[in-house]
């Protein structure tokens, strides 16, 4: 995989000739000047070519006002146009927004708890964060976080060549590494390659994480504005070594000498690994059938194919000084569980679109599951679990966009025509009194089936087998925003039955409260779950010096403890920016404070690869302080960030699920470049 993305890499260098020369430093604004004008070109817009063609049509009628002798593009000319068509510039500016966006995901982690090691699971704070699709999912959602989705995958138009390069060091004996290439060879033509990758030793026993993700797509339109397409191929696999947590809770908690040797400290499993693999190929286009600019008709049709496959392996069951498995008992001595899953997804649309009236389209769906094992298990009473599942479902929706200078509404509908009842309603408002005040809102109604891991699955382990006939899951959602000078406002309001999670049935605990043994299994909650939360952020400015700020309250109404979150977090950020060294470099140094209160943490699963319900062990309600100095020189930004710096100091009680410590102190170093060709 690495040496074709090289190679890609190599071709696409060559086939830049045929862009706009620079010829000289690429002219950047200072950086308290820069401005990203987000308010307008992050707005929801239609899915017409219309609107499309008039956002990035401005860029090439701006470079006709150019002279003939200013070979140098504006950097706002280097677009980024994400799968749902909003459009940003490349940014190069070093911000705290940035800053907080240096990880392995690349976006703000508020709301997340991240583990011990880089490219392990997360576990989620913010209740609001958990994604719910139509579509029924692989499940294995803790291996979801580190895999490229549909959505992540952003699509490029640039004036020259454009390259950013990153790098992040991480937990002992590795890297990550983040690169991206793009180019246009005319000006409706654009393609794309990138690959990241990450490879962290950890600090405890059987932690290793090797994860690699590439990507390779483009974009083109005619040149009449009749036909768009974006297309994209993904390749990824997601290694994670699983020890299954440390089972020496005492000696982590104490300062002594077995505290400083993290490799010493006993783990669950010396000897599992999971290895998660995804191939993924996507298309997107439309096709105007008429001339007219005024009225459109479009016929719309978006395909993918995805093939996935988890393997949970182990040659070893037995639990380190203990006669009890820690998964429970087995059908052999050794472990190698695999599962397959295909998708084939097509959507067929006609839209009408209309400058005055909006856009109405209709659509039909068609999905195709295969979930598959090679095996067939029988209970012990009897029960079969079957090696597969297949079902196809079909259906039938339409939407209306239309998007006004201060008003812009969305909705869409869907509803299942085939024997699975599936019901999907979202609504989208956006209200723009002035340029500083803004009032969004949002809702969503989804009927969905359960994920494939919680309707069958198969293992050696005797527990971990199971055929299921839930029902579906109802959730409905409210969201709204407050964009405003003086603070951010959101909140968000769901109200969720027949909840179906992961729990525990071992009724033996340690005297921490964490279980024995873990025998998981799938259940439905027949009783509503309320979930409200309410968000804020505000950053002040005092001269040179500036203090960020985000704060988050959470409430669940529920009669038993199956949506557990932290009641409040809280994000606080102080610091200094100045340009130094003649104005040659931009610095930013401050200290982070994060802090959110005890809960019942989720706890992690390495067989299912999912989080599970527990309701013994609170964990949370320690403070965490980092210390950071940013730079910026040119396009190229420079992180240094000193981790958790207080954890000798404010005591060893830090964890991010019941049995996974948190990050010790860590000193880190982060570089992202831009080459603008």
């Amino acid at each position: 995989m690495r040496n074709l993305a090289l190679l890609c890499f190599f071709v696409f260098s060559l086939q830049a000739s045929a862009q706009v020369k620079r010829t000289d430093k690429l002219k950047t604004k200072d950086e308290k000047n820069i401005k990203i004008d987000n308010t307008k070109v992050n707005q929801p817009v239609n899915n017409s070519s219309n609107s499309n063609a008039t956002t990035i049509g401005s860029t090439n009628s701006t470079s006709k006002t150019k002279s003939a002798n200013d070979s140098i593009a504006p950097i706002d000319w280097y677009k980024i146009i994400s799968y749902d068509n909003k459009i940003t510039a490349v940014d190069t500016a070093l911000t705290i927004k940035k800053f907080q966006q240096l990880n392995f995901l690349g976006r703000d982690m508020f709301g997340l708890q991240s583990l011990s090691n880089d490219g392990q699971t997360y576990n989620i704070l913010d209740y609001s964060l958990v994604k719910n699709s139509l579509i029924p999912s692989f499940g294995f959602s803790s291996k979801q976080w580190n895999y490229y989705q549909i959505e992540d995958i952003n699509y490029y138009k640039v004036p020259t060549p454009f390259t950013e390069l990153a790098y992040r060091s991480v937990v002992k004996q590795g890297q990550n590494l983040n690169s991206l290439f793009t180019t246009n060879f005319n000006e409706r033509t654009n393609v794309f390659i990138g690959y990241r990758a990450l490879r962290s030793l950890g600090a405890y026993m059987n932690e290793l994480n090797s994860i690699g993700n590439f990507k390779f797509g483009g974009s083109y339109n005619t040149k009449n504005e009749e036909y768009f397409l974006q297309t994209n191929f993904v390749f990824q696999d997601i290694m994670n070594q699983e020890n299954g947590g440390i089972t020496d809770i005492d000696l982590f908690e104490s300062s002594d000498a077995p505290y400083n040797n993290r490799e010493r400290l006993n783990v669950y499993s010396r000897n599992a690994n999971s290895m998660f693999k995804g191939t993924r190929a996507f298309l997107n286009h439309k096709y105007k059938f008429n001339n007219s600019t005024e009225n459109e008709i479009w016929l719309k049709h978006k395909f993918y194919y995805q093939y996935q496959s988890n393997e949970f392996s182990q040659a070893d069951l037995s639990t380190f000084d203990s006669d009890i498995r820690y998964f429970g008992n087995s059908y052999s001595n050794s472990v190698r569980d695999k599962v397959r899953f295909k998708n084939f997804y097509n959507q067929l649309a006609l839209a009408y679109s209309s400058a005055t009236l909006g856009e109405l389209s209709f659509m039909a769906e068609v999905s195709n599951f295969d979930y598959y094992y090679n095996s067939i298990v029988v209970k012990q009473n009897s029960e079969i679990v079957p090696a597969s599942l297949k079902y196809d479902l079909v259906t039938l929706g339409g939407s209306y966009a239309i998007n006004k200078e201060q008003f812009s509404f969305n909705a869409e509908a869907r509803q299942s025509i085939s024997e699975i009842a599936t019901t999907e309603l979202k609504a989208d408002v956006i209200y723009s009194l002035n340029e500083k005040y803004a009032i969004k809102a949002n809702y969503h109604f989804l009927n969905k089936i359960p994920e494939m891991t919680q309707q069958m699955f198969q293992s050696t382990y005797i527990n971990y087998n199971w055929i299921n006939n839930f029902s579906n899951e109802k959730i409905q959602s409210v969201t709204a925003e407050l964009e405003n000078p003086y603070v951010n406002l959101s909140g968000n309001f769901q109200l969720i039955h027949d909840k179906i999670y992961f729990s525990n049935e071992d009724t033996q605990f340690d005297a921490y409260g964490n279980a024995e043994q873990l025998l998981v299994s799938p259940k439905q909650y027949a009783k509503p779950i309320s979930y409200f939360n309410i968000k804020a952020q505000r950053e002040f400015k005092f001269g040179k010096f500036a203090l960020d700020n985000t704060l988050m309250f959470q409430q669940v109404a529920q009669d038993e403890n199956i949506v557990n979150v932290p009641n409040f977090i809280t994000r606080n950020t102080i610091y200094y920016s100045d340009k130094v060294f003649k104005n040659a470099l931009f610095l930013q140094t401050g200290i982070v404070f994060k802090y959110h209160t005890k809960y019942y943490a989720n706890e992690y699963n390495p067989i299912l690869g999912d989080y599970f319900v527990q309701d013994t062990r609170k964990i949370g309600g320690f403070p965490t302080f980092d210390f950071f100095v940013n730079a910026k020189i040119k396009t190229a930004r420079i992180y240094l960030n000193l981790e958790h710096f207080n954890s000798g100091i404010t005591g060893h009680n830090y964890f991010a699920t019941p049995t996974r410590p948190f990050t010790d102190m860590r000193l880190r170093f982060g570089i992202v470049w831009d080459f603008f060709w």
